[in-house]
């Protein structure tokens, strides 16, 4: 992390933001995919994702360093 703190990238390595980490929580997904997908259904691509996820959250205010021309939200939740 360093100074600059977490940082998302590229598949390819660049940075195009940058985390200032104010919170780390633990969560309760269930509750979490029930609130915002309506359903705890695994077969929901949204909620399958979020089971994905690790345990912890981090929260903090975020610096775009870049805007990348296009993101493709299924690949990133397909890896």
């Amino acid at each position: 992390m360093g100074k600059r703190g977490p940082a998302l990238k590229t598949s390819s390595g660049k940075r195009i933001a940058v985390l200032h980490l104010e919170e780390i929580f633990k969560y309760n997904k269930d509750e979490f995919v029930s609130k915002v997908f309506k359903t705890t259904d695994s077969e929901h691509p949204g909620v399958a994702w979020i089971y994905n996820l690790g345990e912890i959250l981090l929260a903090g205010k975020v610096n775009l360093l870049y805007r990348p021309k296009r993101i493709l939200f299924g690949s990133i939740c397909n890896k």
